[in-house]
């Protein structure tokens, strides 16, 4: 392989190690967001407007997280 090849397939790889890590970032992010938000909600009354929105929020989410990591996949160790 040339040089100017390594140094185009080097950088194509830091690409790729952003993305995965901002991906990471995020999917945490979304995690902690609806942890808090579960805590919050849990003292509302179970009729509570609020308690029905931040439901539908914690949906949102989750849809989300579902579009950049999938929840489901097990690895055969688990």
């Amino acid at each position: 392989m040339k040089p100017a090849d390594l140094k185009e397939q080097f950088a194509f790889l830091e690409r790729i190690r952003d993305t995965v890590n901002a991906v990471t970032a995020t999917v945490i992010q979304l995690r902690n967001v609806r942890s808090q938000l579960e805590d919050r909600v849990r003292p509302l009354a179970a009729d509570a407007p609020a308690r029905t929105q931040a439901r539908t929020l914690a949906e949102r989410l989750s849809t989300l997280e579902d579009s950049l990591y999938q929840v489901r996949l097990q690895a055969d160790e688990d």
